[in-house]
């Protein structure tokens, strides 16, 4: 992975690919993972956190009182990481 995450950060990648998905990911984490990736622009604003890379766009939300991440969320993400680790290289349609 990114040499750039700290110790944290590689754990919560590292989870993001269990299978089978955990329930367990506090969501902060798995934002404070995106934002360190080096290549992953991240802006929070509004509750929302929206990762760009290579051409890729990822939207979480948070709501009110959220601290988990959900399996969902934690699959978006994960599309997004394998989708968005080639440059070039672009997705028609929605999931795979």
């Amino acid at each position: 992975m990114n040499s750039h995450l700290s110790g944290a950060e590689e754990r919560t990648y590292q989870r993001v690919f269990e299978h089978p998905t955990p329930h367990d990911v506090p969501l902060q984490e798995v934002w404070s993972m995106l934002g360190a990736i080096a290549d992953v622009r991240a802006v929070e604003a509004n509750g929302n956190l929206t990762a760009t890379r290579n051409g890729q766009t990822l939207v979480l939300h948070r709501g009110r009182g959220k601290q988990m991440a959900a399996k969902k969320e934690l699959m978006h993400v994960r599309h997004f990481l394998e989708r968005s680790t080639t440059a070039g290289v672009k997705m028609s349609g929605g999931s795979r």
